[in-house]
């Protein structure tokens, strides 16, 4: 992944987003209830094309509860959900 907002360290550029996507989802009264953590890390590539990232820069997004998140998350959460479904059906799960 690209990242809109690259870092620069030791004059080197990291373009790039290595990231590890944790979600839960539930039905809870008769609604779909989600949350998600995520961690981002800074990433760019050496000269032979291995990933370098940069830990202690990295972000952690916590998102408890779909519910009252702006309509843009909401959409992203939904664009999740919606590969994670495709996912399952193409392992047939």
């Amino acid at each position: 992944m690209t990242t809109n907002n690259p870092i620069t360290v030791d004059g080197e550029v990291f373009p790039l987003l290595s990231a590890n996507l944790a979600i839960s989802s539930s039905f809870k009264n008769g609604a779909f209830e989600a949350n998600a953590a995520m961690r981002l890390v800074p990433t760019r590539l050496d000269e032979n094309g291995n990933g370098v990232t940069s830990e202690e820069n990295a972000k952690s997004v916590l998102v408890g509860t779909t519910q009252g998140i702006s309509g843009a998350e909401q959409e992203a959460m939904a664009a999740i959900y919606a590969a994670v479904q495709n996912y399952v059906n193409v392992k047939g799960l």
